[in-house]
């Protein structure tokens, strides 16, 4: 009787509408302990080893729905769920110190773009500082390099990756630095197989423009390298 006078007040398609809603609603915000549900799940121990920052992606539960992505912030105990702990910034760029993490922003173009950065803040993140470095660059955008090396190791919080090459050898550097922090390592049985950097390339261009774009590094070694060799902190790893 209650559900017939629903319908007579406000029709079946109304109730079809929030029956839909309510299940997108559900698939978008439920906790996910299946890792098959992702095609992405990495984490990374934090420097004081106390938290795991946790990298997720998956599909939307909806046919034209964007995909689910985002960085969540845990005690090393704390079991994963998208809702869980705290919810961690996007632009990681490197560990400053065991607890103050550098986060690199990217403003709306203009004509005061610099490589310098336009500004700086400071924010509080549990036990961490948040330190964000914004910068406007002549026009948004990003690009992925793609190189072989033969070997790499972890030294004073950085990360060394040596004679690198591209795939035509037009490129032969001896070495390259980066911050641990936004580094990705794939493995296979415990030895390295991918290695992916994020980071900022700052530079003018040949119209003396300044340039700010999100830079992806992927380098694949030759050489076999264990993980256990790299520390345990710095850096995501799969845990699918």
């Amino acid at each position: 009787m209650i559900l017939k006078k629903i319908k007579n007040r406000v029709g079946y398609f109304t109730i079809i509408l929030i029956f839909m809603g309510g299940i997108f609603y559900f698939l978008n915000h439920r906790e996910y302990l299946d890792k098959s549900e992702y095609y992405e799940l990495t984490r990374q121990l934090t420097p004081d080893k106390r938290y795991y920052i946790y990298h997720y992606a998956r599909y939307g539960g909806m046919a034209f729905s964007s995909d689910i992505t985002g960085y969540r912030l845990l005690e090393k105990e704390e079991r994963f769920a998208e809702n869980a702990g705290k919810k961690f910034p996007y632009g990681l760029g490197g560990w400053q110190s065991k607890d103050t993490i550098l986060i690199n922003e990217l403003e709306q173009p203009g004509i005061d773009a610099d490589t310098f950065p336009s500004r700086v803040e400071y924010e509080t993140l549990g036990d961490f500082t948040i330190k964000r470095v914004f910068y406007k660059s002549s026009i948004n955008g990003g690009r992925s390099m793609d190189y072989v090396c033969d070997s790499l190791y972890v030294s004073n919080g950085k990360i060394v990756i040596l004679k690198i090459r591209d795939e035509e050898e037009n490129l032969k550097l001896e070495r390259m630095v980066f911050p641990l922090g936004p580094v990705t390592i794939y493995s296979n049985n415990g030895i390295v197989s991918k290695l992916e950097i994020e980071d900022l390339d700052k530079y003018y261009n040949s119209d003396n423009k300044a340039m700010v774009l999100s830079t992806s590094f992927t380098f694949i070694p030759n050489k076999s390298v264990l993980i256990r060799d790299l520390g345990e902190t710095g850096y995501f790893l799969s845990i699918k």
